[in-house]
């Protein structure tokens, strides 16, 4: 028995284990009450649906260049971003369904969700899921 545990001991049997309770509890609350602060919860979407909301897209726009391995989509404002893709990248339509990143041409509408939903301060980035609209340029979303 250490000094630490002896003198402790002494004014309650169970001050150690309530002690390390105690810690525990207030990491629970702090991680929790961070976690809650800081909103950084990266959800992607579920093809056909799922039963929680992905997180909002990192980028959309129309495919103005494909290459590859990669993409570039013009937003509504600012110059083109190049958003690059890989073997792990998911590519499911907004109507259900995958799709071959070959299928992509310019014209195309896409919504990007980045690995870790972290885009770069240019707004590029490595897609983690590229949610094609429809595979015909001339198809595009409301609003």
């Amino acid at each position: 028995m250490n000094r630490f545990t002896q003198v402790i001991g002494k004014h309650s049997p169970s001050a150690p284990r309530g002690a390390l309770l105690a810690v525990a509890a207030l990491a629970i609350v702090t991680s929790t009450a961070y976690a809650a602060t800081s909103g950084v919860v990266c959800r992607l979407p579920v093809p056909d649906g799922g039963d929680v909301a992905p997180s909002k897209a990192n980028a959309a726009g129309r495919l103005v260049r494909v290459g590859s391995g990669f993409i570039e989509v013009a937003r509504r404002s600012g110059p083109p971003i190049h958003i690059s893709y890989s073997n792990k990248t998911g590519f499911y339509t907004a109507f259900g369904g995958d799709y071959d990143p070959s299928e992509l041409v310019a014209g195309q509408h896409v919504a990007v969700w980045f690995v870790g939903c972290k885009p770069s301060s240019d707004g590029s980035g490595r897609a983690a899921y590229l949610q094609l609209y429809s595979k015909e340029p001339a198809d595009q979303p409301p609003g």
